[in-house]
């Protein structure tokens, strides 16, 4: 027979070893202290003429044109890119680097020519994971329209 006082022990801990990882899970998730920025992607270009972000205006430029893909994203995870134009049917696909620590996508490793991706009209998708939900769950936007000319 098991004594009362036994019994009450393995009960609490059956509890306290149930209740862990629920604790745990609850938590903030870890390695988000350095995000200082909200979550999102854009392209920039060099020479500067202007950026791609959500919600900003067509990008026109040349082929002589380089083209930056960076934003602040979930730390450790990269950010996917595809291009699209509907005239041509051409497209143009890239992954970045990971985000870092700080959860910025650099940008100087991330360059390419815009002729590299060719002449036309495209439209402009991003799938990235946002550090602000502390989840591991990717994020589809459209980007907006990049026009690029001869």
């Amino acid at each position: 027979m098991v004594s009362r006082s036994r019994l009450w022990r393995a009960v609490l801990a059956a509890c306290l070893i149930a209740a862990a990882p629920i604790g745990l899970a609850a938590g903030p998730a870890q390695g988000h202290n350095g995000c200082q920025q909200p979550s999102g992607i854009r392209i920039v270009t060099s020479p500067n003429r202007g950026e791609l972000s959500p919600g900003a205006p067509p990008l026109v430029v040349d082929v002589h044109t380089t083209l930056f893909f960076t934003g602040i994203a979930h730390a450790g995870y990269p950010s996917h890119w595809g291009f699209y134009d509907p005239v041509t049917q051409r497209r143009f696909f890239r992954s970045t680097g990971p985000a870092e620590g700080n959860c910025v996508i650099r940008y100087e490793p991330e360059a390419v020519p815009a002729g590299v991706i060719g002449v036309g009209t495209y439209q402009v998708w991003a799938i990235y994971v946002r550090w602000e939900d502390h989840s591991h769950i990717e994020t589809s936007v459209l980007v907006g329209t990049l026009v690029v000319n001869p």
